[in-house]
């Protein structure tokens, strides 16, 4: 293995026979280990990597964020490199390729093949609208803390390419083993139970556990999807990117949600984005619906309007048959004055402790937003609504502005 590498390093599966007490038949050439890893291999405090994302209410200065990525980042590269170079000081690294290739060899089938009993919560909802609060309340329920979690374990992290598999996920098999294999190696090795992940990309996980779901009968899963006004969403982003009297099309890979449209505005291109990020809890079986819609953002706002329209009927024409939400329906969680409420609730059917309480969600109101595009979008809010409720998914419509 060269050394130096970056985010992530390829491990030959022949070198480590000697580490695994059964044999393997081997479909794939390489294991990738990256930082992801650290947490299976290294197990302690990783309280530090939350800093980078200011805590969890994410407020922090843009550079100051950037700053403290690239140390920690530094960190587990360097680590990741160590293991690389001494394989045999880490014991759990043969039992995870074991289950990473058994995983990889046997997708699709339907023989029990992993005792492991483990429950993944996905904490799913657009960018700035309190998915990390949500994701350390449910975190919270189970009496984890949160804040001990390496981020990449648990905070929008896919291992190489998540645009690539939101518009076809079968394209990123290998990245959903390496993130599934570790939850399974971690359960069997360590005795954890409960992950929760917080990703914008909902459903582009469902199909895959579905199909993982016979060979790990234990796994259960717990679905939470947050959903936020597009006004109080785009005022966070810009203080989030330091971007108040700047385009956030000036902040690389956060400028792009998989947008196939662009429009005049930020304001437009977010709210598009907010749009396809808020449907990624629909039934998919290729990538994520919406992502691929092509909408010319120059067009008057009725035309926009009408062709947005015409996507969601030409979807339900062909999805609203469709058997889905087998593992588990997502509950829909507003964010506003009910969300400690919510959760309340939610603690009565997903706690451990009966004396759980939710922590302060903090709110405000926020202004509206004089922009060419705000018709479009209270014409999106109606359709996410048709779109929900065609699913029998509980959504009013109803949004603060907050």
């Amino acid at each position: 293995m060269a050394k130096g590498c970056r985010s992530a390093c390829l491990i030959p599966l022949p070198a480590w026979h000697e580490f695994v007490k059964r044999p393997i038949l081997m479909t794939q050439n390489m294991v990738m280990l990256s930082p992801f890893h650290v947490p299976l291999l290294r197990p302690q405090n990783y309280e530090y990597t939350w800093q980078e994302h200011g805590g969890l209410g994410g407020h922090i200065d843009y550079q100051e964020r950037l700053k403290r990525v690239q140390n920690r980042f530094l960190a587990d590269q360097h680590f990741i490199q160590y293991v690389v170079e001494h394989p045999a000081e880490f014991p759990t690294l043969p039992r995870y390729i074991y289950d990473f290739v058994k995983l990889s060899e046997n997708f699709g089938g339907t023989e029990k093949v992993f005792d492991a009993c483990f429950e993944p919560f996905l904490i799913t909802g657009f960018s700035r609208s309190g998915g990390t609060y949500l994701q350390h309340e449910f975190a919270a329920m189970k009496n984890f803390n949160i804040r001990e979690e390496h981020i990449h374990f648990c905070h929008d992290y896919f291992p190489k390419d998540l645009f690539r598999a939101a518009f076809d996920y079968r394209e990123m098999l290998t990245d959903l083993h390496t993130l599934f294999a570790t939850f399974i190696t971690y359960s069997r090795i360590h005795g954890r139970k409960y992950f929760f992940f917080r990703t914008v990309l909902g459903s582009l996980f469902v199909p895959y556990m579905e199909a993982i779901a016979p060979l790990a009968p234990g796994m259960q899963f717990g679905w939470i999807h947050i959903i936020r006004d597009m006004h109080g969403v785009y005022k966070s982003l810009k203080k989030y990117f330091s971007a108040e009297n700047r385009s956030l099309d000036e902040f690389g890979e956060h400028r792009n949600f998989g947008s196939t449209s662009w429009f005049a505005t930020d304001f437009g291109n977010v709210m598009i984005r907010w749009f396809m990020c808020n449907t990624t809890l629909l039934p998919s079986r290729r990538g994520l619906p919406f992502w691929d819609i092509r909408i010319d953002g120059q067009q008057p706002g009725s035309r926009i309007i009408d062709d947005i329209r015409r996507a969601v009927d030409n979807y339900l024409a062909a999805n609203r048959h469709i058997g889905y939400y087998r593992l588990g329906r997502p509950t829909i969680i507003k964010f506003g004055s009910t969300t400690e409420g919510q959760c309340r609730e939610a603690g009565k059917r997903y706690s451990i402790d009966p004396n759980y309480r939710p922590s302060t969600f903090n709110f405000r109101p926020v202004p509206e937003i004089d922009d060419r595009y705000s018709r479009v979008y209270d014409a999106l809010v109606q359709e996410l609504t048709r779109l929900y409720q065609a699913f029998d998914l509980a959504f009013d419509g109803r949004l603060e502005r907050v």
